[in-house]
């Protein structure tokens, strides 16, 4: 299971923070980030893309002791080409050097502070940005100022003339809200007020063609995990693993390490014992003998009579109508009902 990492700021370049909700859910999440100005208390006005990286590498428990400053003096330099490393200086805006760095030498500078934290996931969709929130992973994405239109001018790059972006701006991605097509911002420059942090919500319909426009982004932490699977026809042959119980074989289904097995099928097998789902309720009812007995899916609950007699983990699959549970879920069932 993925850890986000706490935060624990040897100091603070700002006092001031963004706190996660308590719960995420499968289309709701803001995750905790520690803002960092590009603007104060280390003026680097046209260093947003090092800055909004900072941020994010610090809500991984990383960079503690490290200020912006040292950060961005850190960081591979070059002349003009920022495919290279920061062409120009982070601290001096230029009208003739295109002042940026590039996502891949960016993230690879990042990794030299823990290996393989970042990845280049630039020509991702927004999908997959989407995916990278859920999964308590920041992303910095390469923008423009004030979420404006683009505008391209030429810039001299190691003597080869490119039309380059010209109001370019990195921020971080810290949330995603579906319900309301959102996406949770923090903005490294606050130009109004430069001491105060700048997390603000944006529209997906106006933040998308801007993104769209380069689609150049870095996430920080370990790629999302496999969507679960929707249906049987999702399973491959090489996924199925068969499993004893009572010296009687079933099929379970191997998914993220564990082994997942036909709920309704095992407890009418086992106990010979009437099994019901409710999907609306999200709870199975299952009558054996005398006894009757309720799974509560949304809390992990097991009643027997209204009485709570234990408590099953979050893990379940439901492919076709069917819920599978885990292996150790299942015995710990059988023992429960018996």
């Amino acid at each position: 299971m993925k850890k986000i990492l706490t935060t624990i700021l040897a100091f603070t370049l700002l006092s001031s923070f963004s706190f996660a909700f308590a719960d995420s859910t499968s289309d709701y999440i803001v995750i905790d980030v520690p803002y960092v100005s590009q603007l104060y208390p280390t003026r680097a006005v046209v260093g947003c893309e090092p800055t909004a990286l900072l941020m994010a590498l610090k809500s991984k428990g990383l960079t503690n002791d490290i200020t912006l400053k040292d950060f961005l003096d850190a960081m591979p330099k070059t002349t003009t080409d920022p495919a290279k490393g920061f062409a120009g200086s982070p601290y001096s805006p230029s009208e003739k050097i295109r002042t940026t760095i590039y996502p891949k030498p960016l993230s690879e500078y990042a990794n030299t502070y823990m290996p393989s934290i970042t990845r280049d996931i630039s020509g991702s969709e927004l999908e997959d940005i989407k995916k990278e929130l859920l999964s308590g992973n920041p992303v910095v994405i390469y923008a423009t100022m004030g979420w404006v239109k683009p505008f391209y001018r030429q810039f001299d790059i190691e003597g080869e003339k490119q039309w380059l972006l010209r109001n370019n701006h990195a921020v971080l991605l810290t949330g995603y809200d579906a319900q309301n097509q959102k996406f949770y911002v923090a903005d490294p420059y606050n130009k109004k007020s430069p001491t105060k942090p700048y997390f603000y919500w944006i529209l997906e319909s106006k933040l998308k063609p801007i993104y769209d426009e380069r689609k150049w982004a870095i996430a920080i932490g370990e790629a999302p995990k496999p969507p679960y699977p929707e249906s049987l026809e999702d399973i491959s042959p090489d996924e199925y693993k068969a499993v004893s119980i009572n010296e009687t074989s079933y099929q379970g289904i191997m998914f993220d390490e564990d082994v997942y097995l036909d709920l309704a099928l095992i407890v009418q097998s086992e106990l010979d014992a009437s099994y019901s789902y409710d999907s609306s309720l999200r709870s199975a009812l299952i009558s054996s003998g005398n006894e009757d007995y309720t799974i509560n899916f949304i809390n992990g609950s097991v009643y027997k009579n209204n009485s709570n007699i234990g408590k099953l983990s979050e893990k379940k699959l439901k492919l076709d109508e069917k819920l599978y549970l885990t292996i150790q879920d299942i015995e710990l069932l059988l023992t429960l009902l018996k």
